[in-house]
C-alpha cells in the first residue's frame, strides 16, 4: 500500500502560535490521502501544539482518524538549517522520496488533489504548486523536456522557471525531491526560510518546474511580517499572540498586492501571446 503523500509545515518555536492557527486551517483543506508533518525545535513546543490541536479538533467534533494525519518532527536544535536537514532525513527514513513543503503562513483556500497527485510524479528537482506564473517563466516553455514528465500525466502542463527569477528556489510551497533538497542545503547553507530563497541560476539545480494552473491556491494572505490582517484574524486566528496590523499599513499592503496581481495578469497575457505566435 503506497504511503500517504507527505505535506511538511516548516516552523520554529518562536512562531509556534501561528503554527497552531495554520494546522487547524489545514485540517479543513486536506483529505485522508495526505500525512501532515510539522517541524519544531523542542519536544516542549511539540507537546503544546499537539495538546491544543487535540483539544480544538475534539471540540469541533473532528477527533477521529483524521487527527492522526499530524506527525510532529523536532530537531533539538535552534539552528534553522539543522532543523530543516533533520526534517528531510526523518522523511527519508520513513520511506518518502518527495514531499510538499510549505511555511506556516500559507493559508491556502483551495486544493486540486488530482493536479497535486500528478505533481508528485514529475521528475525534477523542485516543482511549485502555486505562485503566479510570470511572463519570463512562460516564454521559457520551449525548454520543457517531455522526458521530465511522467507519461501517465499527458494532460499535465508546466512552465520552466526563468533561472534569474529571484524566487526560483523557495519553500512556499514546493514539491522537492528529498535527495536534491539535502544537496541544496549542503550547497547553500540557508540560515532562514528567506535566505533559502534565491534564483536557481546561482545553484547546481538544473530543472525547476511550476504548474501552469496552480494545484495549491494561495489566495488568502492572512499576515505579513508577524502581524495579522484585521479581517483575516477573525477567520483564522485561534490562539496566536501575534499583533493585528493597523489600518494604514494594511491599506498599503492591499494596494501593493493589487498592483502586483494586475502586472502579473498583463505579463501572463503577453507571454501566452508570444508562445501562441511561436507555435503557429
Amino acid at each position: 500500500m503506497p504511503l500517504p503523500l507527505p505535506v511538511v509545515v516548516l516552523s520554529s518555536d518562536k512562531y509556534s502560535d501561528v503554527l497552531i492557527d495554520f494546522l487547524i486551517h489545514l485540517h479543513s483543506q486536506l483529505n485522508e490521502n495526505y500525512l501532515v508533518y510539522y517541524s519544531l525545535n523542542t519536544k516542549q513546543h511539540v507537546d503544546r501544539v499537539e495538546g491544543y490541536l487535540a483539544s480544538t479538533l475534539y471540540n469541533k467534533g473532528k477527533h477521529c482518524k483524521t487527527c492522526l494525519k499530524y506527525r510532529p518532527l523536532y530537531s533539538s536544535s535552534v539552528d534553522w538549517t539543522e532543523t530543516l536537514r533533520r526534517t528531510v532525513e526523518a522523511l527519508r527514513n520513513e520511506g518518502h522520496e518527495k514531499a510538499l513543503f510549505t511555511l506556516e503562513d500559507f493559508f491556502a483556500t483551495s486544493i486540486d488533489y488530482e493536479k497535486l497527485s500528478i505533481s508528485f510524479q514529475v521528475d525534477s528537482d523542485v516543482l511549485y504548486v502555486s505562485y503566479r506564473p510570470t511572463a519570463i517563466s512562460s516564454i521559457r516553455l520551449e525548454a520543457t523536456s517531455s522526458k521530465s514528465i511522467n507519461p501517465r500525466s499527458a494532460t499535465f502542463s508546466a512552465f520552466v522557471i526563468s533561472p534569474f527569477n529571484k524566487y526560483g528556489i523557495c519553500l512556499q510551497p514546493a514539491i522537492w525531491n528529498l535527495c536534491s533538497l539535502l544537496s541544496y542545503i549542503d550547497e547553500s547553507k540557508p540560515i532562514s526560510p528567506w535566505d533559502f530563497e534565491r534564483s536557481f541560476s546561482a545553484t547546481n539545480i538544473k530543472q525547476v518546474f511550476r504548474l501552469q494552473i496552480p494545484a495549491f491556491v494561495y489566495a488568502d494572505q492572512a499576515l505579513e511580517r508577524g502581524r495579522w490582517f484585521p479581517f483575516k484574524a477573525l477567520t483564522y486566528r485561534k490562539v496566536s499572540t501575534k499583533p493585528i496590523m493597523s489600518l494604514i499599513p494594511y491599506v498599503r499592503v492591499c494596494i501593493r498586492t493589487g498592483v502586483s496581481k494586475a502586472i502579473d495578469s498583463v505579463r501572463n497575457r503577453l507571454a501566452t501571446f508570444i508562445i501562441s505566435s511561436a507555435v503557429s
